[in-house]
């Protein structure tokens, strides 16, 4: 067995963001990406394209996450309030770690972030990797593409997606490990879920 899927996309399924991902990033990820990687096709699994009628959706998403080389998170403080995302995030991080990457030998990992708020109340370990920010361009609709800021995004994407070709790049052998229970569902996350008292009450 191998790879299916160059890149995860792992997103917080609030009805703005998923409007964002799906509506002003997706194909713009997918064309600069390709173009990264010398011009191949690139697979890329996302949610509401990778899950079919039928599928159990959390074996399907435990499935599609073993089976991806990297990850694209993209982050804002309710990510880290969702147990699918944080679950998510807990084992692209144990397996980058696990193969010895995030250290001073290999500092790249196997996730590679966009940001879409001020990063404030993330955890230390998500402060701790290097984003895209992408705060002032987390906009919807059809005027946003007409603004200045819209091509400020492209040309950002644009020199950030070889970040991410170089994660897909750096991805160990593919290992059927990862789709035990061990991988999938026992990953130690607590490090990573917010709780109120970890925001500053007058933030609430």
């Amino acid at each position: 067995m191998d790879y299916r899927y160059d890149v995860f996309i792992s997103y917080r399924r609030d009805p703005f963001a998923e409007e964002w991902v799906h509506d002003t990033f997706k194909q713009l990820f997918r064309t600069h990406l390709r173009e990264a990687v010398g011009g191949r096709p690139v697979e890329i699994f996302i949610d509401r394209e990778g899950i079919a009628e039928g599928d159990a959706w959390p074996e399907r998403l435990k499935n599609a996450l073993a089976y991806s080389r990297c990850m694209v998170s993209i982050l804002m403080p309710s990510y880290f309030h969702s147990e699918w995302c944080v679950r998510e995030f807990a084992v692209m991080e144990h397996r980058s770690r696990q193969h010895g990457m995030w250290t001073n030998e290999e500092p790249g990992g196997l996730i590679v972030p966009i940001c879409i708020s001020d990063g404030q109340f993330f955890p230390e370990t998500a402060k701790n990797i290097n984003w895209l920010p992408c705060h002032d361009y987390f906009r919807v609709g059809e005027g946003f593409r007409n603004l200045g800021p819209f091509q400020d995004f492209q040309n950002d994407l644009v020199a950030w997606v070889g970040k991410v070709a170089r994660a897909i790049d750096r991805a160990p052998n593919w290992d059927s490990e990862w789709l035990t229970e061990e991988w999938l569902g026992n990953i130690p996350m607590e490090h990573l879920l917010l709780s109120k008292s970890q925001i500053p009450q007058s933030k609430l």
